[in-house]
């Protein structure tokens, strides 16, 4: 029999640990306490990705140390000025273009990226995790094909929502909100970009903010206006309202996981490969058409 002291030690341990991770997502300089409140209430859940479906072959990563500016402009200078237009530099405009709509479940809300036909009779939400790194997989390998496909020939209306799993998502996710509230293919590339430098700054033994500003300045976000970001509700308002509608779907609640994809309100259970995924877009435009001809 174990000692009992081990296992109130072992106990110990795990409140511990739970405390530690509550205090880094929850207790953010400049977000105040009632914002810290509805944070908690939305349920953010840390997830687990051994429950992904499609295996992407991703090596185990390796903790590194935090990246000079040179190694980082070295190995991606030309992943994200291809992605960002640095032509298009920050300015002194409010951070909070607009005020927070909360979304009403899985319904498209003002706050929302869409692309292709926002007024299509089939929707699709996508949410993703900047930490994720079956996202980065399907950001490079498959959403190209599927953008070609529907986004481009406006046959669907594509919504991307940024899940928060942890403070590196937080961090990362304020990027695109902080440099492009109101321009959706800006925002994209911006996404596109912390996803593909994913080696950069998240492997860095909590010293993620640094390798995070050094890619916003190469995109033409400065360190002032990034930090003044991460200290703004209406920012962490449209994260938490993200979080809040994925998770009143009870299939994604019981089981969350990053890529998700829900299409007509309905969470998409197999894997996300190009060919799967547009075998389901191709049964919801044709289910939408049938319907449509119907109430004609």
């Amino acid at each position: 029999m174990q000692d009992k002291r081990l296992i109130d030690g072992k106990i110990i341990l795990i409140v511990i640990s739970s405390l530690t991770f509550t205090s880094l997502l929850f207790f953010r300089p400049g977000i105040t306490k009632e914002k810290n409140n509805s944070i908690k209430n939305a349920n953010i859940t840390k997830i687990n990705y051994t429950q992904q479906k499609e295996a992407t072959n991703i090596p185990a990563p390796k903790i590194e140390e935090v990246p000079t500016k040179e190694e980082i402009l070295e190995t991606n200078k030309e992943v994200i000025q291809d992605q960002v237009d640095t032509s298009i530099t920050t300015t002194e405009q409010p951070i909070s273009p607009e005020p927070v709509v909360p979304p009403v479940g899985l319904e498209l809300h003002s706050n929302d990226k869409v692309y292709g036909d926002k007024n299509s009779k089939v929707v699709i939400i996508e949410y993703s995790s900047p930490t994720c790194p079956h996202c980065a997989y399907y950001h490079k390998e498959v959403f190209p094909i599927i953008k070609k496909k529907y986004i481009d020939e406006k046959k669907i209306a594509y919504i991307l929502r940024l899940f928060i799993t942890n403070k590196l998502d937080l961090d990362a996710a304020v990027i695109p909100y902080c440099d492009c509230a109101l321009d959706n293919e800006k925002f994209l590339k911006w996404f596109d970009t912390i996803l593909n430098s994913q080696q950069n700054w998240m492997l860095t033994n909590g010293n993620h903010l640094a390798p995070l500003t050094t890619i916003g300045e190469i995109g033409g976000l400065t360190k002032e206006k990034y930090e003044a970001c991460l200290k703004d509700n209406c920012i962490a308002s449209i994260l938490i309202e993200n979080n809040r509608a994925a998770l009143t779907h009870p299939k994604f609640k019981s089981s969350p996981g990053t890529p998700a994809f829900f299409i007509n309100g309905k969470k998409h259970e197999e894997p996300y490969s190009a060919e799967i995924l547009s075998k389901a877009l191709d049964k919801a435009l044709e289910e939408a058409e049938t319907n449509s001809k119907t109430d004609g």
